[in-house]
């Protein structure tokens, strides 16, 4: 049985060939002497050009059906912006490591924490990390008055990125840790929001390499995308320059949210682009990775429609 275009390809292939498509059949092509027969409704044909008239035309042919194929593609992209919901505690907040580090009592987040980084069209990023949150308080609701379970019912993000572990590593141990790794993963894909897991910052706390780990091995249990803040910055940074990025040795200064953010913004890039949900235009051929970064000029095929702010959407229905 032969499978019917869809309207709009038929229309697409009529506009460019100017033949009906329901009444075009190509034969094979057999070498030199290759010919194409466009099969009337009435069972009469014409014969196609042979050699190089026939070629020519055989490549015009396939320019065109090339645009089709990309016009298609683009119209799989959505259409709507992808909310990225970031959920961390103070390191994902942005508190400035290196205010804390003179004054212990002197908490400020940072002039660009790592989201004012993260420039992708058509996405919309919102930071609700808080500071001092675990997972169990996340959970439990302990600072945003709902837990977790209830709060997720009416959560309108796409995508929601866990970045927990360093206040989990001095609160619980392990085994409580990946429990209620795996019961927010639950809770989230029982509300239609899909996970990423975001690694920890190094730091001086000698646990959080372990729960670092943790995380790593639950997100490849549960086949979820992860950011692996961590590994990148343990490469990155020589072990004895960690207090130049992270000078009270937990939590980053605005260079190490830098290079925070940066790496987010490229990893973030190609899962999104892996997903369809954002797509490349001419300009993102000058951009190179390097360093687990990408830099250069990007663009990208759609951007966020107009007047829809971030706090605006609603819950998507299943």
């Amino acid at each position: 049985m032969r499978r019917r275009l869809p309207s709009l390809a038929r229309q697409m292939i009529d506009s460019l060939f100017h033949i009906p498509s329901s009444v075009f059949h190509p034969t094979a092509l057999v070498g030199n002497n290759a010919v194409v027969r466009v099969h009337e409704r009435d069972g009469n044909h014409m014969n196609g050009m042979k050699n190089i008239d026939f070629l020519r035309s055989a490549a015009v042919m396939l320019c065109k059906l090339a645009l089709v194929a990309g016009l298609f593609h683009a119209a799989q992209v959505r259409a709507d912006p992808v909310v990225i919901e970031f959920r961390g505690d103070s390191t994902g907040l942005g508190i400035d490591g290196k205010l804390l580090s003179q004054n212990a009592a002197d908490i400020r987040v940072v002039a660009q924490p790592p989201q004012a980084f993260i420039h992708l069209a058509g996405v919309v990023i919102r930071n609700v990390s808080v500071s001092g949150e675990s997972t169990a308080t996340m959970l439990n609701g302990h600072f945003s008055g709902h837990p977790w379970e209830q709060a997720a019912q009416g959560d309108c993000a796409d995508i929601v990125i866990f970045n927990y572990g360093i206040n989990d590593s001095l609160t619980l141990d392990e085994k409580t840790y990946a429990d209620n790794l795996e019961t927010l993963i639950r809770i989230s894909r029982d509300n239609n929001l899909e996970v990423f897991l975001q690694t920890p910052n190094p730091s001086r706390l000698t646990k959080v390499a372990n729960y670092a780990q943790i995380m790593r091995d639950i997100a490849r249990k549960h086949d979820i995308n992860l950011i692996d803040v961590h590994q990148y910055l343990s490469a990155r940074i020589p072990s004895g320059q960690l207090r130049n990025f992270m000078p009270d040795g937990i939590h980053p200064n605005q260079e190490g949210y830098a290079l925070i953010g940066e790496f987010m913004q490229g990893r973030l890039r190609d899962l999104l682009l892996r997903r369809n949900l954002i797509a490349l235009t001419r300009g993102d051929a000058h951009a190179v990775l390097r360093d687990g970064v990408w830099h250069g000029r990007f663009s990208y095929g759609r951007r966020p429609a107009l007047g829809k702010a971030a706090n605006s959407c609603q819950k998507r229905q299943t």
